[in-house]
């Protein structure tokens, strides 16, 4: 990452509350993104809260979607920037201070506002590696795959593709998680793979309309035993020993897992898939 602050080079840095403004706006749903709701969440007048909202509707930042504040293409690439360093270091906070997500990533933007995009990334690295190998440890049992012992520990990139059982149809699951997603590798074998769920879309034939929705629940295969996949902070985890993991050499490896998903939406049919890894020694996250 170059040198510079966690800003874009296009455009003129934002005034600090602005971009906090910005931030509660990209982070809150519904009812809560109204100026008043912003107002309150603030400590400011609704009149203090309508002027910031005005001056970055003005900018081209936020608009109006039925009586919403949404932001626009520029104001999601404006935190889309920044978006990995607040995750990782929000993340770190809700897990240490027990802060609700909203004040977690605020509190992270006030850490990450005054430093260079390297500076930022480094403690978001660590804020990662942290977290991700408490995780590890708070697993317990099943974590350890005998076939990744001794190889490359760390935090990695992995491509997954999510096919339907027993085919290679690709499932509707596949546009459900985040790609890539991250396995996580201890010294002595311990593993999990981290999942990210987002919104997909599914084109119902039955009810002729589509719907949209997230993962509800997420289920694995360990031994010929259905059990959920634990979370935290909003990522699923799925235990290395679960992992049916192929063709491992210095460069990388493959994978298989056996899953079960539920959709948000009742429509969604809870559906039986596998994931397909393919990870990439060299594309080490830490």
């Amino acid at each position: 990452m170059s040198e510079g602050k966690v800003m874009s080079a296009k455009e003129p840095k934002l005034a600090y509350h602005k971009l906090r403004h910005l931030l509660y706006y990209y982070l809150h749903r519904g009812e809560q993104r109204s100026v008043t709701a912003a107002a309150a969440f603030f400590g400011v007048s609704r009149q203090n809260a309508q002027k910031v909202y005005q001056q970055l509707s003005d900018d081209g930042y936020l608009t109006k979607v039925r009586s919403r504040v949404a932001l626009t293409a520029k104001g999601l690439e404006m935190i889309r920037e920044q978006r990995s360093c607040l995750e990782e270091i929000g993340i770190a906070f809700e897990q240490a201070f027990g802060s609700p997500p909203d004040e977690a990533w605020l509190d992270a933007f006030q850490v990450i506002h005054t430093l260079t995009r390297d500076k930022a990334a480094y403690i978001a690295r660590g804020a990662a590696f942290i977290r991700a190998f408490s995780l590890l440890r708070g697993l317990g049992a099943g974590t350890v795959n005998p076939r990744l012992m001794g190889w490359q520990y760390g935090i990695f990139l992995v491509k997954i593709t999510v096919y339907k059982k027993g085919s290679r149809l690709i499932s509707m699951g596949d546009q459900g998680f985040r790609n890539p997603a991250r396995l996580i590798i201890g010294a002595s074998g311990e593993a999990a793979l981290e999942l990210t769920a987002k919104t997909f879309r599914y084109d119902s034939l039955t009810e002729g309309k589509t719907l949209h929705g997230s993962l509800k629940e997420l289920w694995f295969q360990s031994e010929g035993q259905w059990l959920v996949a634990p979370e935290a902070q909003g990522r699923r985890l799925i235990p290395g020993g679960a992992l049916n993991v192929q063709d491992i050499s210095a460069d990388g490896c493959r994978g298989v897992v056996q899953i079960r998903a539920e959709g948000s939406v009742p429509e969604m049919p809870r559906s039986q898939a596998e994931i397909h890894l393919e990870v990439d020694f060299g594309a080490r996250f830490i």
